[in-house]
């Protein structure tokens, strides 16, 4: 299971070293993608192919789940992990994000996300975690 946080830094060439933990989990074959969030999401093809079998799974005449289902595309590589365990994050992909220097690496479950430090914080900040159940519950969630 992908849970935890790691404060790691991108270097010159645009690559980052992922966790130990994390690396045994995920393999060396990866899809990167923007988040909706200003993240980066990092994947492993089959959690890849179950979230695109999901977008698919919406009425495609409706012209949101097609302009979804296009950004996922656009905004997706494929990446391998190279024997030092590092990822290559791609320069248009860091500038997509606003991801510079300084990331968070965020244990998802199924996934990992990589966030830059700054926005993590802020939306770390953004009401804490009694205004985030009290939103929840609004929309009718419950754990």
């Amino acid at each position: 299971m992908l849970v935890g946080r790691y404060e790691h830094t991108i270097d010159e060439k645009g690559r980052v070293s992922l966790p130990a933990r994390f690396r045994e989990e995920l393999g060396e074959a990866l899809v990167l993608a923007a988040g909706l969030d200003g993240q980066i999401e990092v994947l492993p093809p089959e959690v890849w192919k179950n979230k695109i079998s999901r977008v698919r799974s919406l009425n495609m005449l409706d012209e949101e789940a097609r302009e979804l289902d296009q950004r996922l595309h656009d905004d997706a590589q494929e990446c391998q992990v190279d024997k030092s365990g590092r990822i290559l994050i791609p320069g248009w992909l860091r500038q997509e994000t606003g991801i510079e220097t300084d990331v968070m690496i965020v244990g998802q479950t199924d996934h990992i996300q990589i966030w830059g430090v700054a926005r993590w914080a802020e939306r770390r900040a953004q009401g804490g975690s009694r205004e985030l159940s009290k939103r929840l519950q609004e929309k009718g969630a419950s754990l």
